[in-house]
């Protein structure tokens, strides 16, 4: 099972734990799960970010954020069904991270606190590729190690043990990742509003992965 995306806020009425309760129900709960980021909303409400706020108040709203998210009226029922591989998306950090880094709120210490949370709730390593049966999979985070400047993506290293990874396939093998990695293109829209973004000192990640110099190395 693949996701991405969940925000407790907008999930009063438990509709992730219904679903969950529905695969049991209906004999399909998943034996693995990758959630592919956005698991948790830090920047809501969306004009937090725009503001600076103390350290203090930051590691209490974060912590809160996930202490909301991970109980049964969160996450955990999902959780529960299989083995779980996370890896990041923007709002585990701000909206377009790591764009306008340092601009009004987005501060070092809303940046560590956020990274550190990250590695408590989610992932302390990075996740090994296993397999299962025939098919492999290989989970590639391109998120949390981000070049602010569409330059790296993700760590050189990781990019290596991807092609060890492709090299040693004896069979199928699942990439798995957070947004699209073949076939999107940047378009006119994208271009128009980092150029505007440049403009109000706000910029912005509005591109793709194969806009990033390490996508073609």
């Amino acid at each position: 099972l693949v996701g991405s995306c969940y925000g407790v806020h907008r999930d009063a009425g438990r509709r992730l734990a219904r679903a969950a309760e529905a695969l049991v129900a209906g004999g399909a709960a998943p034996d693995v799960k990758f959630l592919c980021g956005d698991q948790v909303y830090l920047d809501v409400p969306t004009d937090y970010a725009e503001t600076e706020h103390p350290r203090e108040e930051l590691e209490e709203k974060f912590l809160g954020k996930y202490l909301a998210t991970w109980p049964d009226a969160g996450l955990l029922p999902l959780l529960r069904l299989g083995a779980t591989w996370l890896t990041s998306d923007d709002h585990e950090f701000w909206n377009e991270y790591p764009a306008m880094r340092g601009v009004r709120g987005r501060t070092p210490a809303w940046e560590s606190i956020a990274r550190d949370l990250f590695t408590l709730f989610q992932r302390r390593d990075e996740p090994a590729a296993f397999s299962a049966g025939a098919v492999s999979f290989f989970a590639l985070d391109t998120r949390i190690d981000r070049a602010e400047r569409f330059e790296d993506f993700c760590p050189p290293a990781r990019l290596e043990a991807l092609q060890r990874w492709l090299d040693g396939l004896a069979g199928v093998g699942v990439l798995v990742l957070g947004e699209t990695f073949f076939g999107e293109e940047s378009t006119a829209r994208m271009a128009l509003s980092r150029a505007l973004g440049e403009l109000a000192h706000r910029p912005t990640i509005h591109g793709t992965l194969q806009e990033y110099r390490q996508y073609h190395a």
